[in-house]
């Protein structure tokens, strides 16, 4: 009977360990879950920009270009001042 009582003793020591260890790790899945939620509202914003890329390159040509007609006008006018001295 006192081996049966024991082992019962024993079992609830287990158990006890057991919950203890689930609610620690209780915490971390919360955190890890927490964390893919915050990787997923990046991944949306990243995939939103990765889609305007095309507008973005498309804008900075068009600048680039502008800024290279502005800088062969500039470069004529300079030119032409100089040469025509």
């Amino acid at each position: 009977m006192q081996n049966i009582e024991s082992t019962i003793v024993e079992l609830g020591g287990i158990f006890q360990q057991s919950a203890h260890m689930v609610k620690e790790q209780e915490e971390i899945v919360e955190r890890i879950d927490t964390n893919i939620q915050d990787a997923e509202l990046n991944i949306e914003a990243a995939h939103g920009e990765i889609l305007n890329f095309p507008y973005i390159i498309t804008n900075m040509f068009v600048t680039r270009q502008d800024f290279n007609k502005f800088r062969c006008a500039v470069l004529k006018l300079w030119v032409f001042k100089y040469i025509n001295i």
